[in-house]
């Protein structure tokens, strides 16, 4: 619905006076006040003047709107005080029902720099006499009515141009990597305070890692373009409509759809390897206190993880940009060590840690080993069980799968000292 704010801006051009009562006894049996199409039946103007703090409209009726018309063309009033009125103009067409004559209103550039965008006018007051304009603008209000031209996604914000622009994103941080120091940690499921334990986290054993760094962030779909640019890559072999791969808008998402050996490649062409299952726990969870996720012992939400909640993804379909999601940082400052993609580690996989060996943090089988099933870290934005996404949690993968929930984050031995 569109409606006009019918005002007098000018000394020279005044709303008539009894415009809103000959109009209502021409349309309607009784006159109904108003100060806002709020208090008008559906198809019903207010029409009436602006009161002084322009914030409603004072004397108004409500009027049918079919009894008034946009004119096509302006006419010249006559030299006793009716001027050439610039501004679209209103004149009343129904039969039977009075002419009142020329009428000023608010022309679009008054309306959007005196009411629609000051921020003490009620928006249900006042509509904007014409259609919005949006060209080349997906977010945020229109420059002419401020109404609005659409929503972002939950991973990006709106700019002035209207344009949404991804939070996330490693930007030129993508290849950097976070030191983990030497020592003691307690990897396996945590039995004094975890309730969803599986049997293949048994059982809670110290390992006493040596030094090394881990990317801060998962690889992302614009890294892995590098590795398949330079020949050292292959396409991801997954073709499901969740993979990255060759979207334009998703250089900033984690690489999906990739193989273990598709992974392993990755890391050497970028002079790393794949983290063991213990560089990765240890990475996720700290060396304090066992928590059950990279930000401690609360359940994950959306606003720590890229899960699956209203949807996978948050809501979105889809993966979110890497480090898009601060609050769900490790205690070591990694990010989406929970969520967004699963990560494959170097490990073969074995149904417990019953005789793992060893305990310094290397993994076990590691990459020379051949072997059928690897094992993915972390949970992925299909995740909506809350064990799935715990520090401790192992999912049983074929190594040549390249399923779309399947990503990578590398690690190398040049650690802190």
């Amino acid at each position: 619905m569109m409606l006009w704010w019918l005002v007098g801006r000018r000394a020279r051009i005044a709303i008539l006076a009894g415009l809103a009562g000959g109009l209502a006894a021409g349309c309607m049996e009784e006159k109904w006040e108003c100060r806002g199409a709020k208090d008008c039946p559906q198809g019903w103007w207010c029409i009436g003047a602006l009161s002084p703090d322009g914030r409603r409209i004072q004397g108004g009726y409500c009027v049918r709107q079919g009894a008034v018309q946009e004119r096509d063309s302006l006419e010249s009033f006559d030299d006793s005080g009716r001027d050439t009125v610039q501004e679209p103009d209103l004149v009343v067409s129904d039969p039977g029902v009075p002419d009142p004559g020329w009428i000023d209103v608010l022309d679009a550039q008054d309306a959007a720099s005196d009411v629609g965008r000051d921020p003490g006018v009620d928006p249900g007051i006042w509509e904007c006499p014409l259609d919005k304009d949006c060209t080349g603008r997906v977010c945020g209000p229109d420059p002419k009515c401020q109404e609005s031209c659409g929503q972002c996604i939950k991973w990006a914000d709106c700019n002035s141009d209207g344009r949404c622009i991804d939070r996330g994103g490693c930007g030129e941080r993508c290849d950097e990597m976070v030191p983990i120091p030497a020592g003691d940690f307690w990897q396996g499921c945590y039995a004094a305070i975890d309730v969803n334990c599986s049997a293949n986290e048994w059982n809670y054993h110290l390992v006493t890692t040596p030094p090394y760094r881990i990317d801060r962030f998962e690889a992302t779909v614009g890294m892995y373009a590098a590795c398949y640019s330079a020949g050292s890559c292959e396409e991801p072999k997954g073709t499901s409509s969740y993979c990255n791969w060759g979207r334009l808008d998703r250089t900033d998402h984690p690489v999906n759809c990739i193989t273990w050996d598709q992974a392993r490649r990755f890391c050497a062409w970028a002079g790393k390897r794949l983290c063991s299952e213990s560089e990765w726990e240890k990475a996720a969870r700290g060396t304090k206190d066992g928590r059950l996720y990279p930000w401690g012992n609360e359940d994950p939400t959306c606003k720590r993880t890229v899960k699956r909640e209203n949807g996978y993804g948050c809501g979105t379909d889809s993966s979110w940009p890497v480090g898009s999601i601060p609050d769900g940082r490790s205690p070591f400052d990694v990010m989406d060590m929970a969520g967004n993609v699963l990560e494959w580690v170097a490990d073969v996989w074995h149904d417990s840690y019953d005789g793992a060996e060893p305990n310094d943090g290397s993994p076990w089988g590691g990459e020379s080993v051949v072997a059928e099933f690897r094992v993915g870290r972390g949970g992925s934005f299909d995740y909506g069980e809350l064990r799935d996404l715990r520090t401790s949690a192992r999912i049983k993968r074929a190594a040549g799968d390249g399923e779309y929930d399947a990503g990578v984050r590398c690690c190398s031995d040049d650690g802190p000292s």
